[in-house]
């Protein structure tokens, strides 16, 4: 938060040294140099009555021109502009590209000048009060990029001004343009984290004021929205995604925002402390200085409304409020922890850390201090605020449980103040309240379970109902033959039909003692239960299956390939198997051919089967794996489609995969991958 941050400013200006001497050139070397810190290379010229410009000043002599040895330019307090001059020269034998960054956002003017010996070579116009637009290189800091031929020399001339009259440290790095590139995404994930950080935090808090009514929780998420907002737009991010083409928001933002905080950061601290209730004198005071905080923003607004009212007197007072107001936060955490209440202490340790990082995040900006700008410095403020956030969230959470625990402990002593009867009473209502509350819980899951189980019936009816229709509609079609032409029959005609009778009878019974078993589809809901198994035998197994129905069915089983052990859930591989040669008997001619194929390699093994039945459409293979889904060469036959939902269900439990492929008038063929395991698994 801005608050102490400038007057910390002003305390740590007094300590600042400047060193002078000469400006020294800036070889610009290969493009493996990925960047270069300028702010001991530049020299730095004060332009008190702000009437220079470019042509003018690169005219100057060269003891016109101071040179700082700290990492970055300490302008300090000043209306006065501000020329940087910066001589870059290339010896190697190509062009050389590079980007200047002036790293402060909220720089309000800044137009560069870039020369070749005395000839301007280009311009450029920019700042926060200019529009985002205006930026050769879009990022949130300003970038200039800068071209040098082979064996050229450039002077690039910075004008830097600003309307408050108060500088930052003004940060100055040369880049290649890559690396230029990797550090703005660096800096972008790391912000990107921070405000997500706080965002969730924030709206966290807010659910809890919802779910339990407790204002603290409202008043912190209140606070926790506008410190961030002011974040967003102290770090470039709102003048480069929110007002590009409103550049007097960015100094605007700063007074209201900071100072719309401070409500919601007062009621926070109050209502969570108890000031009014403990310290009344200090309450009334926390609020006097709350609501001075609101003249800032009536004077940044009269500022741009065109009314006399210099901004930089604004940002003063708005200074010295936003730091009196912070440090009466400490000052009021300390003392009421003093009076014994443990909450106020992670209060206290959470304002403290917001101070510290300001401090230093300050100390990198001002000479003699020699604290080198890194990504710890450079994100001082964000950890801290961070901390900050952290620590005041754990207040909430130490303030409900100490809440909590005096509850009980007044409960605890009600309770013992009554007679044993109500004592023993008390204990039998919770216990049946427990009681209640297990069954309830056992109830829940029981009725879970049952919806459960009828969806799992539904299917399993569904699926018998399709099995069942094709055997008894051959009896009762032969049936129907024999009373009507019994007389005239012949005696091989007649044990024909008996025998079509009997093979439908045989697959009726099959399909009964399968379907009407619990593995039959009991399995899928009890999951893989993986054991040693020879897959040659389930592929016999399925041939069988299908020979029930078949109707001079030709079904041919090659397993030689296949490893004699092999680990799966081999009732659940079973199956998957009969469903896939039932549905290769029910949609291929009869007495064509059906082959079960075995394959194996170091992944796993491949089950195949393939029929010579009319065959699928390309864009229909996918959706037969759907409940109900039926190809259309298919459609007129008998059938649900259920079977090839359900195995695919299956081998998936396994880790495997069903697939098929087909072509219309090709038959089809399905494949059943199982991944090798352990057999401990």
């Amino acid at each position: 938060m801005r608050m102490l941050y400038w007057l910390m400013s002003g305390l740590l200006f007094f300590w600042a040294q400047v060193c002078p001497g000469g400006i020294v050139p800036v070889a610009v070397g290969s493009p493996q140099d990925s960047w270069l810190n300028l702010g001991h290379q530049v020299g730095v010229h004060e332009d008190s009555a702000g009437v220079l410009d470019g042509p003018t000043v690169l005219q100057l002599p060269a003891d016109a021109w101071e040179v700082s040895e700290e990492p970055s330019l300490q302008l300090g307090y000043s209306t006065s502009v501000w020329w940087v001059r910066l001589d870059l020269k290339n010896d190697a034998t190509m062009e050389q590209s590079r980007v200047l960054e002036v790293g402060w956002p909220l720089l309000n003017e800044l137009d560069v000048w870039i020369f070749s010996g005395s000839e301007l070579l280009s311009r450029v116009q920019t700042g926060d009060q200019r529009p985002f637009s205006q930026r050769p290189i879009e990022a949130r800091d300003f970038a200039i990029p800068v071209s040098l031929p082979a064996s050229s020399e450039r002077t690039v001339l910075l004008r830097m001004a600003m309307r408050t009259g108060i500088f930052d440290a003004v940060p100055l790095r040369l880049w290649t343009p890559s690396a230029f590139a990797h550090a703005e995404k660096r800096d972008d994930l790391i912000l990107g984290l921070y405000f997500g950080a706080a965002f969730a935090l924030m709206l966290y808090n807010l659910l809890l004021f919802l779910s339990i009514r407790d204002r603290s929780f409202l008043y912190y998420s209140l606070y926790l929205f506008a410190f961030a907002l002011w974040m967003f737009g102290f770090s470039g991010y709102g003048m480069m995604a929110l007002w590009r083409d409103h550049g007097w928001l960015n100094d605007q933002m700063n007074l209201v925002l900071v100072a719309i905080a401070h409500v919601p950061a007062t009621l926070f601290v109050t209502h969570y402390l108890d000031v009014r209730g403990r310290l009344p004198w200090l309450y009334l005071g926390l609020w006097c200085l709350t609501s001075l905080m609101l003249l800032p923003i009536a004077g940044s607004l009269l500022d741009q409304w065109g009314v006399a009212v210099p901004i930089g007197h604004v940002f003063y007072f708005y200074t010295l409020l936003s730091s009196l107001l912070t440090l009466l936060y400490i000052v009021t955490a300390g003392w009421v922890m003093a009076l014994g209440y443990r909450p106020a202490r992670f209060m206290f340790a959470g304002w403290a850390c917001l101070v510290l990082s300001i401090m230093l995040y300050r100390l990198t900006e001002f000479p003699g201090f020699h604290i080198t700008a890194n990504p710890w410095t450079a994100h001082a403020m964000n950890i801290g605020s961070t901390l900050e956030f952290l620590l005041l969230a754990l207040a909430l959470g130490d303030r409900y449980k100490q809440a909590r625990e005096e509850k009980l402990a007044a409960e605890r002593a009600a309770l013992a103040m009554e007679k044993g009867y109500g004592r023993t009473l008390e204990a039998q209502v919770n216990e049946r309240t427990h009681e209640l509350r297990d069954a309830m819980g056992q109830l829940n899951v029981s009725l879970l379970s049952e919806r459960q189980v009828m969806v799992e019936q539904r299917a399993f009816l569904a699926t018998l109902s399709h099995e069942l229709r094709s055997p008894l509609t051959v009896i009762d079609t032969v049936t129907q033959r024999l009373e009507m032409e019994e007389e005239g029959s012949s005696e091989s005609e007649r044990r024909t039909r008996y025998a079509s009778i009997l093979q439908a009878s045989a697959r009726l019974t099959s399909m009964l003692s399968d379907f009407l078993h619990e593995d039959r589809y009991s399995l899928v809901r009890e999951g893989p239960q993986y054991q040693a198994c020879d897959l040659r035998q389930l592929m016999e197994d399925a041939r069988k299956s299908g020979l029930v129905g078949a109707l001079g069915h030709r079904i041919g089983v090659d397993s030689d390939r296949l490893p004699e052990r092999f680990i799966c859930d081999p009732d659940l591989t079973r199956l998957a198997l009969r469903n896939l040669v039932d549905n290769a008997v029910k949609y291929s001619p009869s007495g064509s051919a059906i082959l079960l194929r075995g394959e194996h390699n170091s992944r796993g093994v491949y089950l195949i089967v393939r029929d010579m039945g009319p065959g699928i459409k390309a864009e229909e293979l996918e959706q037969l794996f759907k409940p109900g889904s039926r190809g259309d060469e298919v459609k007129d036959l008998p059938g649900l489609g259920l079977g090839l939902s359900l195995s695919r269900q299956i081998i998936e439990s396994q880790g495997g995969t069903l697939t098929a492929e087909a072509g219309i008038g090709e038959g089809a063929e399905f494949s059943v991958w199982l991944p090798h395991r352990d057999a401990a698994e």
